[in-house]
């Protein structure tokens, strides 16, 4: 069964999902017998893309975030981890059906088993030695999608994995398109991904289709104006 560590870690990577959903989403996961960790999300009635989405935010792999060891977790085993991951299978109950997706729990709890230090002896720095298969919750600290007053928006702000602001060293810049489309569009495709995979269903696609849509145009400016996914029309009765 799952204990809380690994719970908070799900939910850490689901919360993304959970404020963009189209339908109430209930998550359940079983803990130790009668603990059972539950969340439960409504769908927003706007939803847009902030211009402070479109800012550069690069990982500096400064290794902060990699001192405290968070469970990690995957809806699929990546190929290039297959023999680096000790992975079990956890039960994730998504409004009341069981599915499934794949933890690596950390040992010591205090470091990620793959934080490693890297260089010389008087420039050691902690590098994260599977960057490229990381998951959404280490790969998308700085891509948020939060929710106030029942509205959803994308967004950057500079938080670390594990939100560990200040202490994350990452600064904004000009917008990179190449940047965005090598590191930013593809792990949001996976996180839409992981989505189908549990059966949520949420704006996502919607999202993914408006930047597919406009790429032409961010490569040559960004939006001054958030832009409107989705917004709820009120009821007018006849």
């Amino acid at each position: 069964m799952a204990s809380s560590n690994i719970a908070g870690s799900i939910f850490k990577q689901l919360k993304y999902l959970g404020n963009i959903v189209k339908q109430p989403l209930t998550i359940e996961i079983p803990g130790k017998p009668p603990k059972i960790y539950k969340e439960e999300y409504l769908p927003p009635d706007k939803v847009v893309i902030s211009p402070k989405f479109f800012r550069s935010a690069k990982c500096l792999m400064c290794g902060n975030c990699c001192k405290i060891g968070a469970t990690l977790v995957y809806p699929e085993i990546p190929k290039c981890l297959e023999k680096k991951l000790d992975s079990k299978e956890i039960p994730v109950i998504i409004n009341g059906k069981e599915e499934h997706v794949f933890v690596h729990e950390n040992q010591p709890k205090t470091q990620c088993d793959f934080a490693v230090w890297k260089g010389f002896l008087w420039n050691k720095k902690l590098l994260c030695d599977i960057h490229e298969c990381k998951p959404n919750h280490c790969a998308l600290p700085m891509v948020e999608i939060d929710k106030t007053k029942n509205n959803s928006r994308l967004i950057k702000r500079p938080r670390g994995r594990n939100w560990l602001h200040p202490k994350c060293p990452a600064e904004f810049k000009t917008f990179d398109y190449q940047e965005f489309i090598n590191w930013d569009f593809k792990k949001l495709i996976e996180l839409k991904e992981l989505a189908a995979k549990l059966s949520i269903i949420t704006w996502l696609p919607e999202i993914l289709l408006w930047f597919t849509n406009n790429y032409r145009e961010l490569q040559l400016r960004v939006p001054k104006e958030p832009i409107i996914i989705y917004e709820k029309k009120e009821r007018k009765d006849i």
